[in-house]
């Protein structure tokens, strides 16, 4: 029995979170990163398990058609940071001690996320490019967490006939 296609966005996901599994707290990079399936209650995750991360798919995407009879993610190209496809890394850290202010290491987490995914920007050919359009940064999340969520657009061309959205 023949296997049936992957998804585009499945396969863009898949890929995204091997790349954001890059972070290691080796070379550049600040901190080592655990990325989890779901998004899970960071009460029951242990405090070596920090920092984590989850991706979630924006749950919308806008198409245009070009052409050739494919399709595109967003209207135009150079609008893509507004209305294409968006992914969601939402990245948390647990403070050591009471009152520990997250804001730095938030900012090196950013940084760690936003520079892993450009080194590797097509996603292993996966899609054309993404990149961050958008951060939300809480270092007050709650008592004992901060957080951090970026948005990435994600730009794709596909053919639906080919049944690889």
């Amino acid at each position: 029995m023949a296997s049936k296609p992957t998804p585009k966005k499945k396969a863009i996901i898949d890929s995204l979170k091997a790349q954001l599994d890059t972070i290691d707290g080796t070379g550049d990079y600040h901190h080592s990163l655990k990325v989890l399936e779901i998004e899970q209650d960071y009460d029951s995750l242990g405090h070596s398990n920090f920092p984590v991360a989850y991706v979630k798919d924006s749950n919308e995407a806008f198409y245009s058609l070009l052409g050739d009879g494919s399709l595109t993610t967003g209207k135009r190209r150079e609008d893509i940071d507004r209305d294409g496809w968006f992914i969601v890394v939402s990245a948390g850290l647990k403070r050591d001690s009471e009152g520990q202010d997250l804001n730095d290491e938030l900012l090196e987490l950013e940084w760690d996320i936003i520079y892993s995914i450009a080194q590797n920007n097509n996603l292993d050919g996966n899609c054309d490019y993404i990149f961050p359009t958008y951060r939300d940064k809480n270092e007050r999340y709650s008592e004992t967490y901060g957080w951090i969520n970026i948005v990435f657009a994600v730009n794709y061309d596909f053919r639906p006939e080919s049944a690889i959205i």
